[in-house]
């Protein structure tokens, strides 16, 4: 399968320009674990077949590398047909 954009993670943390980045979201199962249902890949993860940093469960909650945002940091995700 290709590398194709789905969704934008827009990660900020406290007070600092926030960062935004493509990634492509793909279901990993219900059995997948960890609290995310969908793995969130950017290119780069994807061509080098190596585990997404970022998750999203089925609720739409973003988790990084299985847990919250590091440093008190916030994480959104829209799809890019949403913008």
């Amino acid at each position: 399968m290709r590398w194709t954009p789905t969704h934008r993670i827009t990660f900020a943390p406290k007070r600092e320009e926030p960062e935004t980045f493509e990634v492509m979201a793909f279901d990993l199962g219900h059995d997948h674990p960890g609290p995310g249902r969908y793995g969130l890949f950017t290119q780069d993860e994807w061509e080098a077949g190596t585990p997404p940093d970022w998750t999203m469960d089925v609720e739409g909650q973003v988790w990084f590398q299985g847990g919250v945002a590091p440093g008190e940091r916030s994480a959104t995700v829209r799809g890019i047909w949403d913008e």
